[in-house]
């Protein structure tokens, strides 16, 4: 409702407003509008009490830096915030750094600065998050984005970041340890030392992951499973679909909440694994995987979700139509079609609010058709999202 440089210019300080309004506009931001004009209104709050907030503004961060329209101080902030996040004592704050970093774009010195958030958080003590990232490399395409000098450099450091980078490098057959060192380390090291082996270097030491997998305990699954399941690259896929097809629900509910990364899209190494989660017997994880394929992007999977849809499964239509809330509706106007018929009024509401989110002119019949729902939340809903309309083109 305001212009760039009106937004750059005001200051939520100089008025009362709810937490939960500025950080409505905080997840808006950029959006259409000039990334440089609106920048300096997200790092005000970069220093918010509220994690929720912070986390919130690490997600803007990494949204304002992926339009590449920042200049090299805005751009260098915007990396500090990242960087100082990373090394935050809240969980939920330093897994918005790690999503943050698929959204990058290549130059703006992505993978030194990518590294550089690998480091914070090993030195946070979030082995986890360190696994995932080094998978995932800069961008999300896998550990080839590594040089080799960065992998040397972390030959040294602390587990499981060392192992990770020395398998990685006896892979590429570049100055790296003995096979002997690895094979030890398949046999007789911790779970983690084992999957960052096989999953860095098995195919080099015709080692099965699967066979890997299958000697952990659960507990080891639990705690490792959903960080090394977010692999860019070669090889992808196959340790998600055996972590789906087990039957322990608290792994399986881990490890469909971990595949949730953003604009991935279609990808056939994962969609085993994906569909697996769809069809999981434990409800949770039927809706984690659906969250997870709209995050994702995975166009191919739309069919598997609406039929979920039309099954009437209230936990995946929610846990979808939220993710197309958040992430956006485009190419999944089937699933708002069908929660917008859902016999369940919460259903209809997400549903109409992902609908209104999208701000397209053909939504709006569906709105006028929503004013004499029978719950009078969505009628509310509906009418609100109409008179928000009002005065937009038509073009």
């Amino acid at each position: 409702m305001l212009e760039p440089k009106g937004l750059a210019e005001g200051s939520f300080t100089k008025v009362a407003i709810a937490d939960d309004e500025i950080a409505a506009v905080i997840d808006a931001l950029p959006g259409r509008l000039d990334a440089p004009a609106t920048w300096r209104l997200v790092v005000d709050q970069a220093g918010h009490a509220d994690p929720a907030m912070r986390a919130r503004v690490v997600a803007a961060a990494g949204r304002h830096l992926a339009t590449g329209a920042l200049g090299d101080k805005d751009t260098d902030e915007a990396m500090s915030v990242l960087r100082r996040a990373a090394s935050d004592q809240d969980g939920t704050i330093r897994e918005a750094v790690l999503l943050a970093t698929l959204a990058l774009p290549e130059g703006l010195g992505r993978t030194d600065g990518v590294a550089g958030i690998v480091g914070d958080l090993l030195a946070s003590g979030d082995a986890g998050r360190v696994v995932s990232l080094f998978l995932m490399g800069p961008g999300g395409n896998g550990t080839e984005g590594w040089s080799v000098d960065q992998l040397k450099s972390w030959g040294s450091a602390a587990a499981p970041l060392s192992t990770l980078a020395r398998a990685t490098l006896f892979a590429r057959g570049k100055d790296s340890p003995s096979e002997r060192a690895l094979r030890k380390m398949l046999s007789s090291g911790s779970a983690a030392q084992r999957l960052a082996v096989s999953v860095c270097a098995g195919d080099a030491l015709g080692d099965s992951v699967s066979g890997q997998w299958s000697s952990l305990s659960l507990e080891d699954k639990r705690t490792w499973g959903p960080s090394f399941v977010r692999n860019g690259g070669a090889g992808r896929g196959r340790l998600a679909s055996l972590a789906l097809a087990d039957k322990d629900a608290v792994l399986t509910q881990s490890v469909a909440s971990a595949l949730a990364l953003p604009r991935r899209g279609d990808d056939a190494a994962y969609e085993p694994a994906l569909r697996s989660g769809l069809a999981a017997l434990d409800p949770a994880t039927r809706a984690a995987a659906a969250r997870a394929v709209v995050v994702r992007g995975a166009a191919t999977l739309s069919s598997d979700v609406e039929r979920l849809f039309a099954q009437g499964q209230d936990r995946v239509m929610t846990e979808a139509l939220r993710a197309t809330l958040r992430h956006g509706s485009a190419g999944w106007g089937a699933l708002l079609s069908a929660g917008l018929k859902a016999d369940t009024g919460h259903i209809r509401e997400l549903a109409v609010d992902a609908v209104a989110a999208s701000c397209r002119p053909e939504d709006r019949e569906r709105m006028l058709g929503l004013l004499g729902d029978a719950d009078p939340h969505v009628a509310v809903r509906a009418a609100s999202a109409l008179y928000l309309s009002v005065g937009q083109s038509t073009d």
